[in-house]
């Protein structure tokens, strides 16, 4: 038991205290024996940031991998039922809109794909952020609080490969490390927000159109339900969307 009550798992490094985020200390491997036959690096001080869990919530929450219905035409994806609007899908609501706008796939390593991700309402939106580098080693890395304004739209998302000897660079619009908020079913009165859902991405928007029929786009989000609360805070335990297996359930709030 560490300092402050916190436990300490010398296997993996990670770092537990009730009413906390578990944490990870980055502990570099112990090699070389100095003359006093002590491991190096010796008597090094390593630490972690523990972040207080505060007012984890209930969300929509989904890992999605969804075959882009048509090419070249709005389809509609519905954050609550996690599913394309009708008639491709059982959703109600178009909170995100996807255009395949190019697609080529000559081989395994040879293809082009395209597409943009737009929104219903004209104050819908998306915005890329960084992760705040002191949460890094937490296990919720997030703000607490999605931002006000900054949303825009659309996006564009691209993947490709080339043959080895072409000369030509692959090219992604996405990493692994990416992060995003976003705005949706935003409504306004006298040019004030009244009403609007906010949530995030965690990683990028991914295009594989590789083992599918046109295409398929491949993201993580989470939605808080409730109009103009922006506290991106999730509950694990609570997730709005049921019946989901172990490779569509996130687990990380």
């Amino acid at each position: 038991m560490a300092e402050g009550g916190c436990a300490v798992d010398g296997l993996s490094n990670q770092v537990t205290k009730a009413g906390y985020y578990d944490g990870w200390v980055d502990i570099p491997i112990f090699r070389d024996v100095d003359a006093l036959n002590r491991w190096q690096p010796w008597n090094g001080t390593y630490t972690t940031v523990l972040r207080k869990i505060e007012n984890p919530i209930a969300m929509y929450a989904r890992k999605v991998s969804a075959e882009i219905p048509m090419a070249n035409q709005p389809c509609g994806f519905d954050l609550m039922e996690a599913d394309w609007v009708t008639p491709y899908g059982h959703g109600k609501t178009a909170d995100l809109v996807v255009i395949l706008t190019g697609r080529r796939l000559d081989s395994w390593l040879d293809y082009d794909v395209s597409a943009t991700v737009g929104f219903s309402n004209r104050l819908d939106g998306l915005q890329e952020i960084i992760l705040p580098h002191t949460y890094s080693t937490s296990g919720f890395k997030w703000p607490r609080q999605a931002p006000e304004s900054g949303y825009q739209a659309p996006f564009s998302a691209r993947a490709s490969w080339f043959p080895q000897g072409s000369g030509k660079q692959p090219i992604r619009t996405f990493k692994d490390d990416q992060a995003y908020f976003f705005r949706v079913r935003t409504a306004e009165s006298n040019g004030q927000i009244v009403s609007a859902l906010y949530g995030k991405i965690s990683g990028g928007i991914i295009l594989e159109p590789r083992e599918a029929k046109l295409c398929k786009i491949v993201f993580q989000y989470y939605l808080n339900p409730t109009s103009l609360d922006r506290n991106m805070e999730w509950d694990p335990k609570r997730n709005l969307l049921k019946g989901l297996n172990y490779e569509e359930t996130p687990r990380d709030p």
